[in-house]
């Protein structure tokens, strides 16, 4: 396996971690700061792994945006992010492109979130507790 692959697919599992953990402290009464942290490391995460997709498979030049109609309903947006990310990586080989843009649309769940931490009468933020 190369060396940046191998990059890859431990990225793809911190980024999977760090959900977990937002979950559990998000179910966790008090814990606003650390979730919303947990949050902002997620995206980070998220982050660095599309950038690390975008090196390691040639996609400079591709522009996951191009068509998508972004929806901001996401009503569990761990649960969802969880699922892409899992989605992606099971992708990477398969459909490089795909695994990209399903790892930008992490990017963006997870900044979402974050951002609605404080206003919990948005609905990405309100997600229940029992995710």
């Amino acid at each position: 396996m190369a060396e940046r692959d191998k990059i890859i697919l431990e990225t793809f599992a911190k980024a999977i971690s760090l959900v977990d953990e937002a979950v559990k402290t998000r179910n966790s009464a008090g814990e606003s700061s650390q979730y919303k942290l947990l949050l902002w490391k997620a995206a980070a995460e998220a982050e660095y792994l599309a950038f690390q997709i975008s090196i390691a498979k040639g996609l400079g030049d591709f522009d996951p945006s191009e068509g998508k109609d972004k929806d901001e309903s996401t009503l569990q947006p761990l649960s969802m992010a969880r699922t892409l990310l899992q989605q992606a990586q099971t992708s990477i080989n398969s459909d490089t492109r795909r695994s990209y843009k399903t790892t930008r649309e992490v990017v963006r769940i997870l900044r979402l979130a974050y951002v609605r931490v404080d206003k919990p009468g948005k609905r990405a933020g309100s997600e229940s507790r029992n995710e």
